[in-house]
């Protein structure tokens, strides 16, 4: 049709869907466990935490596999699942617990009281030393995080700026804090929400 030849000729001509830069605002979104455990995107953090926890302890990296989450009266969240050992041997059943809040202006997600127990049947659990955070990039800001352990769930506000290929990343007014720059660990939240969206193309 002349509507979609229209189209066609702008597609060529360089038009694009996003010229700028925008800000995505989420305000007041609840999780329940059962949310955590079925969202790729929450499942996927979580794996990469326990690899990062779990791979100093003698266990595959590659064999970890969540089997539920929870969320827990004393405010922390429960992740339990097994994983094989170098050895190869049969899986070996863990359990991690955690708070979850931030630092350095929202750009930083802590693990208040990050522990793991490698034999849940016990039910003894030790602290992860050094603790681990995360640095989220300067795209993305943390505003408030609750884990409810009696309504068993999470709420959090948070916001992030999408920044399609064309165009400029603006600091703005933030600067990275010595303590954003010192987290164990880096993900840049808004490119990777950029590239999910396909805001570039």
């Amino acid at each position: 049709s002349n509507q979609n030849h229209q189209q066609n000729a702008s597609s060529k001509r360089g038009v694009v869907r996003y010229p700028k830069q925008f800000d995505l605002h989420i305000e007041d979104l609840t999780m329940s466990r059962h949310d955590l455990l079925f969202s790729p995107c929450v499942k996927n953090g979580l794996r990469t935490l326990l690899i990062n926890i779990l791979r100093d302890r003698g266990l595959q990296s590659s064999s970890i596999r969540i089997s539920s989450i929870d969320i827990l009266s004393t405010g922390k969240i429960s992740c339990i699942g097994e994983a094989k050992t170098h050895f190869g041997s049969a899986p070996i059943p863990f359990e991690v617990r955690s708070g979850i809040s931030f630092a350095s202006r929202g750009h930083v997600l802590t693990f208040p009281g990050l522990e793991i127990s490698l034999n849940r049947d016990i039910g003894f659990f030790v602290p992860v030393v050094p603790t681990l955070d995360l640095d989220v990039g300067h795209n993305a800001r943390f505003r408030r995080i609750v884990i409810d352990g009696k309504k068993k769930q999470i709420q959090l506000d948070a916001s992030v700026t999408i920044t399609p290929d064309r165009t400029i990343r603006l600091m703005q007014d933030y600067k990275q804090s010595s303590d954003a720059f010192s987290a164990r660990f880096f993900y840049d939240v808004g490119r990777w929400l950029t590239r999910l969206g396909k805001f570039t193309k």
